[in-house]
Formats: C-alpha cells, structure tokens, sequence
C-alpha cells in the first residue's frame, strides 16, 4: 500500500498538464471545463465536506452458506449474519439457486469484503484526509424476508427469539443475557432465524399466530389480530402444506412493522457508524441504494408499484432513525430512483417478465439514452418512490420536533436538530445539439421529464414557480403543485399516473400500479410540506439532446428502441461523445456538472446540495494497457481519471462560487467495487482491489493520492 505522495505529477493538480510528453495528444478535452482562474488557489469553505462514496451490496459481500458447505455446487441456503434475499443477490446468483446471473458468471458473495474490512479500508479513508464517507445499509441486513410470504410455523416460532432487551443486554455486557444469547446462537445456526430478535413484546407473535390458527383461513385471507399492547394489526394465512405454490401477495402479509429485526445486522451498521466517528468522518448513510428485499420484489419485479412497499420502506426507515438517529447528521433515502425504478425494475423486470426481449437488455448498455417504452414502465414507480422519500421525512421532522409516537413499539422517538433527510437525483441535465429551436425545445422536454417532473412538489414552498418551463404548464392549487405537463405527456404514450385516466381507456388489469386520484393528491400535498433538507446529485455526463424530425418519428412501440434510439418518439440523445479515451463512461463534461448544480439551486433555492458521486471508470486490466494497469512498482497511473476529478472539483468551486449551496464532494468511488452487471470488469475506485490476492489487497492509485492531497489543501492549489 503507497501511502506516501511519490509522484509529483499526482501531488498537485496544477502540475497535471504536461507531466508526460506522449499524452499530449490523448488529454480530455478542455472544451467544456468551467473557466476558472487556475493562478490562484480554489479553496472552499473550512466545513466542506470531502468524502469517499460506496453502497452495500457492490462492497460488502453476501457471504452465502451453501447446501452441504459445498460451494462449487452453488445451491445457496442462506447468507452470514441473517441477511435476507435481495432482488441483486437474485439478478447475480447462479440457476442452481435460483438466480439469473446477469454478471456472466461473477458472484458478489465477496466482492471486496468490507463487511469484514471496514476497521481497515475506514484507516485508508483516514489516510485520505476524508472527513466524510457515504455508505448504504443493506434492508435485507435489518428486516429478514420484510413482507415475504410466511409459513404459520416459521410465526409460532418467532415467540422463541430473543427480545430486544436481552440483546441490549448483551450488548451492554451483561453476564446473563450473554449466556442467553450464547444459548440462542447455538439453537438457531444458520437458519432464516439467525440474528432475529422480537421488536414487540414476546406475547405478540404468539397471538398474530392463534388468532391466524383459530380462523382457519384460507390462502391470502385476511385476518384481524388485537394485540396483548393494544395495538391492531392485519394477518395472513400464507402457506398451504397441500399447494406449494400457494402464497398470498405482498399486500397482504403482516402489516409493515411487526417483523423481527436482525440484531447482528443492527450491531454491524452500529459498530461501522462508531467507527467513523471516532476517526473524525462524518457518516453520510443511504437507506436504500437498490438492494430491495426479494420478497418485496418478486411478486411483479416492480416492487414500487405496489403501495404497501412503501409502507415496508418507512418501517425500515423508522428502524435506522431510532437505532442511528442520534449519530448520523445526513440520511440519503433513495439512490436515484430513476435508475432503480426505470432501469432496474424497467429494463431488467421488463425482460424477465416479458416485456422486452433478452436481445434489448443485452445491448441496453451500448444503446444510447431512453426511450417512452421504457420509461412506460416506472412512472408511477417513481410518483411511489418520492412519496416514501417524502413519508420518512415528514417522520424525520416529527422527530426532530418531538412529536413522533411509534405506531409500532409506542416509542417516543427524537433526532436532534441537526438531522439531515435528503434523496439522491441525477444532475446531467440536457444540452441541445444545436441552437435550433426545436433542439432547444427537445432539450427542455428531456430536462423536464428526467430532471424536474417527480420533483415539481417538493419545490411548492420556495421554487419560482418552475419559470424555466414557463410554456410547459403545471398545476398550482392552494396546498401542492405538480407537474401537469409531464403526466399528460407520459398518458399519450398509454404510460399512466393517474388512475382513473387509465381506467377512463383500458382495462382494468393494465392499470396495475397507477395510482388514484386522491391518494395523488395527498402525496403531492405531503411533499409540498415537507420540501428538502439536501439534495445529493450524481453527475458522470450529460446527453446531447435533437428533435427528431416528424418524418423520421417512429410511432411503434415495439421498435422503437431499436430503430431510433429515442428517448421518446420525438427525443433523440447521445451520450457518449467521440472521447472514448476519457473513460467508459462518456464524454468529459466539466460544465454539465456545473448547469446541473444550477438547475437543482433554481428549483430548490433553500436546499443544501451535496456531490455524491462522480468518476471515471476504465476496464479492469491484465495486460498493462490501460488506466487500471498495475506496474511493476505495484502503482497505478491513472491520468485520465485525476483529470476528470479535476474538471469536476473546478465545477464544484466555481458553482460554490456562483451561489449554490455546495456542502460536500464524493468521488465514485472510493474502491473499486461490484459494479452492477458490469461485475468487477469496470473500475471506479480511488483504491485498487487485487481480487486475485488472497487478502484482496488494497493499493492506492495515483488518483487516490491525488485525493489525498486536494482534501488536505481543502481544494486545488494554483497552477504554476
């Protein structure tokens, strides 16, 4: 491990040009870079935050037991720790358990193991003179199988777990509730009840079963329980023994909230949270980047569509606010959802269900930009994924003010004043091909839909009435605004928000997870009143945005994609640019990142705005060719990938400069990582992983120190 700043081409960012003659014909462009003064030093404010950036499931790693300890059979019967299933696990593990492998063969059951090296790698970010670092908690880590269908055994049994209380106990060091836990592990190893512990009193789960066993339901129905505490709750008979494939929907499974918890997970997330602090980092902690719950996610691989998962996502939420409340000043709770709700759930739910063909999701990546067809798929997904966002901070301000009762434990629960609750959005607004009006008028239509419609309500109390979209209306009452411009455009494409529009022109079974008018309106009411602590924005590129001309338009919606390449049928975009040497990600575009920052401090001029991610990714290497190529010195010369930071730092500053309320900055990311179905092919990470090494070696990059040295100077120093 380099810890030491060795190579002067990497100390400073002002010495960047021209450290090495051959590369003055391959530097990224300096056409879209801010224009800053580089002869004097770019320093941002003494409580800029500079942090690493990471989430779960790419870092951790799922740690499966497998069927008879025999791992090259791959038939997987459980994970360490009491982790549950996630949707990813099912998108990455092999056949034989039941998964999809989208990943060609990699496994994320390692990764880079941070789950186990977080003492270590959180020293490196230390080294790093990082003051912050951002990180997912894994759901399926602190509420096993939420929602899943339940057996009424697997209920009778959850009577046998170990309380809350004696799992404070223990971890307070209480020489009883040791002996107890002691005894509990020994009994439950390797089990779907490791780590369980009851939330409730121990009464209440043998009640939820009686009353379960004394009607004798049949599957799915639903059953009325008065609890021992005074509480009320719905159940479910969910496992017929004469019909294996008998289980009851998502929606009617216990009501969200009287699940146990994982106390192994809860101590994990704990011990990393103190960890942090007690190295002077700030936590910055994303509640959900991704990672669904499977037994959320499998019923229609559309999880958001159903509107009970948002009520499983704020009993999460409630869970990581009482347990770490106290500690963490910034909560993310949604990593852009666009990705989650229109990628992920659109893209891939759509091949494994149907939609598209196993031939659009293997070209998806090269393909440029989306078009309606996709986006068809997530619109209300995305209205349900804001609304849980605004849910958990309307419960986050409740606490602040002292005024939250837990519906579930009948806790009192408080967060301290200084508590952040903010989302995660994309920043690469679009940017026309030409000056042509109708490109400028695509542009704005792009920028409408992917930047601004599902935010529109949260901007009611202080946004300038949207005036950047002046000839695109949206509707204003007394008590919310929407976006009435893009739920109209989104309809005419059959991709329907509104319930009773859908209904008002299909059948009743197309309009799955759109959503009724009045329960629209209440949404959008609540998100005007709660509006944004922060914003976080990940920024990598922008597209370019072109009219297609009415001649060219392609009306079907079968080929759209194919033939087109359109964002809509009139939208056409182009992400990458001609400077494939940049990295794989797209082009350079410094000056994107700065329009973005703009726009989000338009729409929301009382918002902090945080950088959450951005970064260069190259191909993992093996043959000394490229920026991920390990030298014989054991270095990596990263050129390209300083020289993307660097543009980005500069667009930062200036942006700080100009006005918008910039509190932090976080490269992606801060090691390289399970990059999705990318696996560890491409590489984002400050920290290089020697996955061949048996102690996945860490080793720090050129860009690392590089790092290293603008979070010590606080910014860039000037050039010479």
């Amino acid at each position: 491990m380099n810890k030491k700043l060795t190579l002067v081409c990497t100390i400073l960012s002002g010495l960047l040009v021209g450290c090495n003659a051959d590369r003055g014909s391959q530097n990224l462009s300096d056409e879209r870079r801010v224009e800053v003064d580089r002869s004097v030093d770019l320093k941002f404010p003494d409580n800029f935050l500079w942090g690493g950036a990471t989430a779960a499931f790419q870092v951790e790693g799922t740690h499966p037991y497998f069927e008879n300890d025999d791992a090259e059979a791959e038939v997987i019967t459980g994970y360490l720790d009491g982790k549950s299933r996630s949707k990813w696990d099912f998108l990455t593990e092999s056949p034989a358990s039941g998964g999809i492998n989208l990943t060609y063969g990699e496994r994320a059951y390692t990764i880079i193991d941070q789950y186990h090296r977080f003492e270590s790698d959180f020293d490196i970010l230390e080294d790093l003179n990082l003051d912050a670092y951002r990180f997912s908690i894994a759901w399926t880590r602190i509420v096993p199988n939420d929602g899943a269908p339940m057996p009424l055994n697997a209920i009778d049994a959850w009577s046998q777990l170990p309380s809350k209380a004696l799992v404070d106990g223990a971890a307070a060091g209480s020489p009883v509730a040791l002996g107890a836990m002691e005894q509990y592990e020994a009994g439950f190893d390797r089990t779907p009840f490791e780590g369980l512990f009851n939330r409730l009193p121990a009464d209440t789960y043998p009640t939820i079963a009686a009353a379960i066993r004394n009607a004798n339901p049949k599957v799915g129905d639903i059953v009325p329980v008065f609890l021992p505490n005074g509480g009320f709750t719905y159940a479910a008979a969910v496992d017929d023994p004469t019909n294996p494939d008998a289980s009851a929907p998502p929606s009617y499974i216990l009501q969200a909230g009287y699940y146990p918890l994982n106390y192994k997970g809860l101590r994990h997330y704990k011990q990393m949270i103190d960890s942090l602090i007690s190295r002077g980092i700030t936590p910055v902690v994303t509640m959900y980047h991704w990672d669904m719950p499977m037994s959320l996610w499998a019923a229609t691989f559309r999880s958001w569509s159903e509107r009970t998962t948002i009520e499983y996502f704020q009993n999460y939420a409630e869970v990581l606010l009482t347990e770490y409340g106290q500690q963490v000043p910034y909560w993310i709770t949604v990593n852009e959802p666009f990705s989650d709700a229109c990628v992920s759930d659109g893209v891939i739910g759509g091949v494994i269900t149907g939609v598209y063909s196993a031939e659009f999701l293997a070209t998806f990546n090269d393909k440029v930009g989306f078009n309606i067809d996709v986006l068809s798929q997530c619109v209300p997904q995305l209205h349900n994924i804001y609304t849980g966002h605004a849910r958990i901070k309307n419960m986050a301000d409740q606490m602040k003010a002292g005024t939250f009762t837990s519906t579930v434990t009948g806790q009192n629960i408080t967060l301290p004043a200084t508590s952040n609750v903010g989302i995660v959005v994309g920043a690469g607004v679009g940017d026309p091909v030409t000056d042509d009006a109708l490109d400028v008028k695509a542009t704005e239509m792009y920028n409408r839909t992917w930047a601004a419609m599902w935010l529109t309500p949260f901007g009611y109390q202080t946004a300038p009435a949207h005036s950047d979209y002046s000839d695109l209306p949206y509707a204003r009452t007394d008590s919310y605004q929407y976006d009435q411009w893009a739920v109209d455009y989104f309809k005419q494409y059959g991709a329907y928000l509104v319930k009773e529009d859908c209904l008002a022109a299909l059948p009743a079974a197309a309009c799955f997870g759109s959503v009724a008018r009045a329960d629209l309106e209440q949404d959008w009411k609540l998100m005007a009143k709660v509006g944004m602590d922060f914003i976080g924005t990940n920024y990598y590129r922008r597209p370019e945005i072109n009219m297609i001309p009415l001649s060219q338009q392609n009306q079907k919606a079968d080929d759209s994609w194919f033939q087109k390449n359109s964002f809509s049928r009139e939208i056409g975009i182009s992400l990458s640019g001609s400077e494939k040497i940049s990295s794989d990600n797209g082009r350079f575009d410094p000056q994107g990142l700065y329009d973005g920052l703009q726009h989000l401090q338009h729409q929301f001029p009382d918002a902090d705005i945080m950088i959450t991610e951005t970064g260069a990714s190259f191909q993992r290497a093996f043959d000394s060719t490229n920026q991920e190529s390990l030298s014989d010195a054991n270095q990596i010369d990263d050129f390209f990938r300083i020289r993307f930071n660097e543009g980005m730092v500069e667009a930062a500053w200036k942006a700080k400069q100009d006005g918008v309320n910039l509190i932090g900055f976080m490269p992606w990311s801060t090691f390289d990582n399970f990059e999705w179905t990318s696996g560890t092919k491409n590489r984002f990470g400050l920290i290089h992983i020697d996955y061949d090494s048996p102690n996945l070696d860490r080793i720090y990059k050129d860009s690392a120190i590089w790092f290293q040295g603008v979070a010590a100077f606080n910014g860039l120093q000037a050039k010479f």
